[in-house]
């Protein structure tokens, strides 16, 4: 059975083991260490792994925006890839 995206990010158990990490960390980016409005990251995306407290990093919104960025294609590459796409669909 698939469960929503939603439900897994609304759902009780998933704000216990956010709350968890944060207090692991310290209520600090494990980044760069500030404090504030704070996000909890999953380090390895396996659905598997998801309430796993070690696959969880608390990060400050800007760098849990660049760990993201870094986990997408280059946008060079992502650009030329598209754009191959495009064409072969256009044959």
């Amino acid at each position: 059975m698939k469960v929503s995206r939603r439900r897994l990010y609304h759902g009780t158990r998933w704000k216990r083991v956010r709350e968890a990490a944060k207090r692991r960390d310290g209520w600090r980016c494990t980044e760069c260490g500030r404090l504030g409005r704070l996000e909890v990251h999953h380090v390895d995306r396996d659905p598997a792994r998801f309430f796993e407290l070690g696959n969880l990093a608390t990060l400050c919104r800007g760098c849990h925006i660049r760990k993201h960025k870094r986990m997408r294609p280059n946008n060079l590459e992502w650009g030329e890839m598209v754009r191959k796409l495009r064409e072969k669909a256009k044959r």
